[in-house]
Formats: structure tokens, C-alpha cells, sequence
């Protein structure tokens, strides 16, 4: 979950505080659908404000959905349709980004974590941790999906096979390609995520974040 904050320079106007948290669908308890979901704090904001039972993206992946949304340009108008930088698009390089147009009529806008899908820190007055999907399963080389997610979700790719509990440590064993690896990993920066318990261990990135 990411936060982006947009702060007026003048008393009678608004603060702007948007989160965005990936890949929810309808997993949170508000929704009604997955009893086992515990999500106290999200369920709490959905019943002080509106809660969206027929919400749509507006492209089914995640790069032109943001770029789409922070610069109100649709995917097919722009042709930002896959993965590629947004800045290398020139329809949206030539466009304005909502934090560009708030700092323009005396905002300070702040952001952290994955808003855009490729981060640029020029839109922002100020921007905190990049985006970080770690802790994740390591084959001594690059990331990989978690063991113990069963096919054909493990294969999908690292990021959408690593949902697991910090408890259930990783053990990806060696190959005549790779050396292996014992234990989480912060891909981002190239070190082992420390895990002892739930008491004794790094932060996650939402809690650096936070």
C-alpha cells in the first residue's frame, strides 16, 4: 500500500490524501465475499465512505492502468498499452501528471512506494522509498516464485506467486544453474530479509513505507 499526499499552501482548501494498495480485487473483508479475510483497517475506511461494487481499471495490467490514471490519458489514446517506460510515450510526456497539476496551483505534493508503475521523482515536490515487492523466494540469482505456492500460480511469475506467511520461509534448493537460497530476500537491494519471528525482523516495505 502506497500513499500520495497533496498539501495546500492555502488555509481553505482542501489536504488530498489518496492510497492505493495492489491487487485487492475483492479480497478484503468489506467486500463480503472471503469470510477469512481479515482486513480490519480497510474494511473500517470502506464504511466511512463509499465502497465501489463495479469498479474497472481502465487496462487489465498494472503500467498503463497507473499512467492512465495519474495523467487522465486512456490507454488506447495514448497507445501505453504494456510495460514500457510511460515517459517513453509521447503522448503522456507531453502531458501533465495530477501531482504536476496540483504543485502548479500552490500544492506540495509527496509520494511513496509503487504509484506509478516506473517511478518519476520530478512530478513530486518530494518522494520517499521506491517501490518494493519483497520479501521474496531467491534461487541465489534472481527471484522466483515461492516454493510452497502450488502450480500453476508458482510459475506465474515471483511477484504473483510470493502471497505466503513470513513464517513459511523459503527454501529454494540449488541447480546445476544456481547456487540456492535459504530464507526471504530484498530483491531491490541485493541482501537477505531477516526473519526471526513476527517480532524480530526487518520491515516490511508497507511499514517503511508507513
Amino acid at each position: 500500500m502506497v500513499l500520495f499526499g497533496a498539501f495546500s499552501l492555502q488555509a481553505q482548501r482542501p489536504n488530498i490524501v489518496l492510497i492505493m494498495a495492489d491487487d485487492l480485487n475483492e479480497y478484503v473483508g468489506a467486500m463480503g465475499v472471503y469470510p477469512g479475510s481479515l482486513t480490519p483497517n480497510i474494511d473500517s475506511l470502506a464504511g466511512s465512505g463509499s465502497l465501489f461494487l463495479n469498479a474497472h481499471s481502465n487496462a487489465p495490467i498494472c503500467a498503463p492502468s497507473r499512467s492512465s490514471m495519474f495523467t487522465g490519458i486512456y490507454p488506447h489514446r495514448s497507445g501505453n498499452t504494456g510495460f514500457k517506460h510511460w515517459r517513453k510515450n509521447e503522448a503522456l510526456a507531453n502531458s501533465k501528471t495530477i501531482m504536476e497539476q496540483l504543485r502548479d496551483h500552490g500544492y506540495v505534493t509527496a509520494g511513496v512506494g509503487k504509484l506509478m508503475h516506473q517511478t518519476w521523482k520530478a512530478a513530486w515536490d518530494d518522494y520517499g522509498l521506491r517501490q518494493d515487492y519483497t520479501p521474496i523466494a531467491f534461487d541465489g540469482e534472481k527471484k522466483v516464485g515461492y516454493p510452497s505456492m502450488p502450480e500453476p500460480f508458482r510459475n506465474i511469475g515471483p511477484l504473483d506467486a510470493t502471497f505466503a506467511r513470513l513464517s513459511d520461509v523459503p527454501v529454494v534448493a540449488a541447480t546445476d544453474e544456481t547456487p540456492g537460497h535459504s530464507g526471504w530476500y530484498s530483491f531491490p537491494y541485493r541482501k537477505s530479509f531477516r526473519c526471526v519471528s513476527e517480532q524480530d525482523r526487518d520491515q516490511l516495505p508497507d511499514e517503511k513505507s508507513t
